[in-house]
């Protein structure tokens, strides 16, 4: 799943554990399990951090970063306008 129009980062690993190290995040391959379990079940009826890590998917095959994201926050009372705040 793409969903930004820039290209991913180049030069830094490509897998869960990789970028795990790579950016010193021990927990991240288990975030992307969670992640991708929640996607897998939409209609989760209890909390994800009750959901045994054993039931999640491995995360597997290319993980891509890329360089910036994008929040479009509306609120009907905003002061800044229909367009919103970025």
């Amino acid at each position: 799943m793409v969903i930004s129009d820039q290209p991913p980062v180049c030069n830094i690993p490509q897998s869960a554990q990789g970028l795990a190290d790579h950016f010193d995040i021990p927990n991240l391959p288990n975030y992307i399990s969670c992640f991708l379990y929640e996607l897998e079940n939409p209609d989760l009826k209890i909390e994800l951090d009750e959901v045994p890590l054993e039931d999640c998917p491995e995360p597997s095959g290319k993980v891509r970063v890329f360089p910036s994201a994008v929040a479009i926050y509306y609120v009907p009372s905003d002061k800044s306008g229909t367009r919103g705040m970025f």
